[in-house]
């Protein structure tokens, strides 16, 4: 039903609110010269490119797609938990059941980086009206780093309530 890509194009793309209109995050972003990218995504700092920005600790690897000129959004963990990606999503049928999902890898090689904290992302999609309660929330658990890069798609299903057509989705950090 919605299908949220972050495009695709030279290297590297625009801000997360320009790829993807009214998605916004803490994170500041960064422009990565190069191909690859050279490394100048911090900690708390996001980039949309289509290769992983270079570091020795870092697998380096384009989309899940395959498409050589498809955007990612590459986010770098803040010191503190944080709020990687928020949207609000329109156009859904209220009392309906649909499924979430992501592709998310850690971009960490195991081979250069054994002793890193695994990113840990927590899903919650809310109705608009109450941001405080989720509709349904889950956590990929720790997604620990490997030698081999390893995109894996996260999912879950959530119900529209009657009168609902809309949800905000959010995307948490909650390892530093």
């Amino acid at each position: 039903i919605v299908n949220i890509t972050f495009g695709q194009g030279p290297n590297p793309g625009a801000t997360l609110g320009t790829m993807v209109p009214g998605a916004t995050t803490n994170y500041t972003y960064v422009a990565p010269t190069g191909n690859p990218a050279a490394n100048v995504v911090l900690d708390g700092n996001y980039a949309i490119v289509n290769t992983t920005p270079a570091n020795p600790y870092w697998h380096q690897t384009g989309d899940h797609t395959g498409n050589t000129n498809g955007y990612m959004a590459f986010f770098n963990a803040a010191p503190n938990p944080g709020e990687f990606y928020r949207q609000q999503v329109s156009g859904l049928c209220p009392g309906t059941t649909y499924e979430f999902a992501a592709w998310i890898m850690n971009a960490l090689d195991l081979s250069t980086a054994p002793n890193t904290v695994p990113p840990n992302v927590t899903f919650k999609i809310f109705d608009p009206t109450n941001l405080v309660t989720p509709l349904t929330s889950f956590s990929t658990g720790d997604i620990f780093p490997t030698n081999f890069v390893n995109w894996k798609q996260y999912s879950t299903l959530f119900a529209t309530p009657a009168g609902i057509s809309s949800v905000v989705l959010t995307l948490v950090n909650n390892n530093i």
